[in-house]
């Protein structure tokens, strides 16, 4: 969709890259701003001008920062290159539910009530310390797998049954003879 369609302030993101032939000739594509959230204000100048969040704010959020108020920074393109490409920005979550809960499922990241990140690492020193202790239910086949070969390792036979179950439950897993 071009540009010009959208009015101040609709949240818009780019559908497709930018393609260009470098100075050596070679196929170049350009995806910046594809599934990020812009707010447009404007063209002027030969300019399209919109807000984005402020990386650094989101990352400070990301480490467990309490922020209240959202810090954008503006940004512009040139129209010439970029006038094509765009649509309305819809809310993944639209499409595959609260993104939040899948994330902090996956990853077992848990958030205390002021917002800060509360996680539970492994504390064996034959495990890998940067892997979270994520629930078994909530936890993807290729993390299950390599949690199975650890207690298998450390003879711990409880541990690897309740894991071989939920792989049978989840992923119609069959162990290996």
């Amino acid at each position: 969709m071009n540009i010009n369609q959208f009015k101040k302030g609709d949240i818009i993101t780019r559908i497709q890259p930018i393609c260009y032939i470098d100075h050596n000739g070679v196929n170049r594509s350009n995806d910046s701003y594809i599934g990020k959230k812009c707010e447009f204000i404007g063209v002027l100048n030969g300019c399209i001008y919109f807000k984005i969040d402020n990386p650094m704010i989101q990352m400070i959020k990301m480490l467990g920062a309490k922020i209240d108020k959202d810090i954008k920074i503006a940004q512009n393109l040139p129209f010439h290159s970029w006038q094509e490409g765009w649509e309305l920005w819809i809310d993944p979550k639209t499409i595959i539910g609260d993104i939040d809960e899948k994330i902090t499922g996956i990853y077992g990241i848990q958030f205390n009530e002021e917002g800060h990140i509360e996680t539970e690492m492994f504390e064996d020193d034959d495990m890998n310390n940067d892997l979270p202790n994520i629930p078994l239910e909530k936890a993807d086949q290729d993390w299950l797998k390599e949690k199975l070969k650890h207690a298998e390792n450390k003879d711990d036979y409880e541990e690897a049954n309740r894991i071989v179950m939920e792989l049978e439950k989840r992923f119609n897993y069959k162990r290996p003879s």
